[in-house]
């Protein structure tokens, strides 16, 4: 889609999300105003969902849609609350950054930000969409490797690669090679691409490799700062790719 046409498609699938969440509201009022355990109809709000999901491109996968089919099967007072304040906030996340890449992308994000940072700000908005439950559940481990897998998968799209691992980052990444960290030639940003790629080296092997074979030694802060680390690695990689497409 181009620009225009992606703000077009932006406007209007949000307003179908608007009137999916509007059902929501009125479905968990009802139920609390009469004391009922669950909502018996529920085809009204399932079509108000059809209708965002059939705008959904198949290149957007947005988080938490299985939460929300899950939360609309089950249909109780507390299931309508968290598809308002969970589901829902975020696939229009998903949405609001759809299209939005490189320069464009990074500046939409920071434009966005309070002056005040909280933490979770700090996170490339990908890794907060892929870890932040697993975090906020306790799942610390999880969550670490969420993050490292992101950037593994994102690695293999830019490049078309199958493999995985060590072998991935040596072949895709660095300098020569299609995924860099820094524009340019000179030696700042070789020096850059190495080193960032030698962290991420570190992060699979010391990370990922052992939060798949049962470690569970990572700490809440010591995880939030891994999610930091691969959200630097992830938006440094997305922009000088953004940037050296022709």
């Amino acid at each position: 889609m181009t620009p225009a046409q992606i703000s077009r498609w932006r406007k209007d699938i949000l307003a179908r999300l608007d009137v999916l969440k509007t059902k929501a509201l009125h479905a968990r009022q009802y139920l609390e105003a009469n004391d009922l355990r669950e909502l018996d109809d529920t085809e009204d709000i399932k079509g108000a969902w059809l209708r965002v999901q059939e705008r959904f491109p198949d290149d957007l996968t947005p988080p938490r849609v299985s939460d929300l089919n899950r939360h609309l099967g089950f249909a109780m007072p507390h299931d309508f609350s968290d598809i308002e304040r969970l589901d829902i906030p975020a696939i229009e996340g998903a949405i609001n950054r759809y299209g939005r890449r490189g320069n464009a992308f990074i500046v939409h994000e920071l434009a966005a930000l309070d002056a005040d940072l909280e933490a979770w700000e700090l996170l490339h908005p990908q890794i907060r969409d892929a870890c932040m439950m697993q975090y906020e559940n306790g799942h610390y481990c999880d969550a670490a490797r969420a993050a490292i897998e992101l950037i593994m998968d994102e690695i293999r799209r830019f490049t078309g690669r199958r493999d995985d691992g060590d072998a991935l980052i040596r072949g895709a990444v660095g300098v020569g090679h299609p995924i860099g960290f820094a524009l340019g030639a000179d030696d700042n940003a070789r020096r850059v691409t190495e080193g960032l790629k030698q962290i991420l080296q570190g992060l699979y092997k010391g990370v990922r490799n052992p939060t798949s074979h049962g470690f569970d030694g990572f700490s809440r802060i010591e995880t939030f700062q891994i999610l930091v680390l691969c959200s630097l690695l992830l938006g440094r990689m997305q922009i000088n790719d953004d940037l050296c497409r022709p």
